[in-house]
C-alpha cells in the first residue's frame, strides 16, 4: 500500500541511528541527493525535524542576543561630555536633585 503525506505519494522508513541526530540526518541527505532521481526528495519527519527547528530557532536567538547586545553597549558608552549630555546638566540648576515636573528653564 503506498501512503501519502502533504497529499503526495509517499514512503517511511523507520531508523534508529547509532549516531547523533545531526549527524545521521546530515549522512542521509548527503545520500539521497545523488540517489534519487528528478522529483524525489527526502523529508525528515519526527525528532529529526524537530531538530532541524531547534537548530535554526537557537541561530536567530543567537543572533537576536547579539543585536540587543550590541544596542545596549552602544547605548551605554555615549561619552559624558557629547553635546546632549552637557545640554541636560546646564538645563537644570546645581542645587536642585532632580528637575521638578513640567519646570522647562528658558535661559
Amino acid at each position: 500500500m503506498v501512503g501519502r503525506y502533504d497529499l503526495q505519494y509517499s514512503a517511511t522508513f523507520y531508523a534508529t541511528p547509532t549516531m547523533p541526530l545531526g549527524e545521521a540526518t546530515v549522512r542521509v541527505k548527503e545520500i539521497t541527493d545523488g540517489m534519487l532521481p528528478a522529483g524525489y526528495r527526502v523529508k525528515l519527519i519526527g525528532a529529526a525535524e524537530e531538530f532541524g527547528k531547534t537548530v535554526g530557532y537557537m541561530l536567530f536567538a543567537f543572533v537576536l542576543a547579539i543585536v540587543l547586545l550590541y544596542m545596549v553597549l552602544a547605548a551605554s558608552s555615549t561619552p559624558s561630555s557629547s553635546p546632549s549630555s552637557s545640554w541636560w546638566r546646564n538645563r537644570w540648576p546645581s542645587s536642585a536633585a532632580s528637575p521638578p515636573c513640567g519646570w522647562w528653564d528658558t535661559r
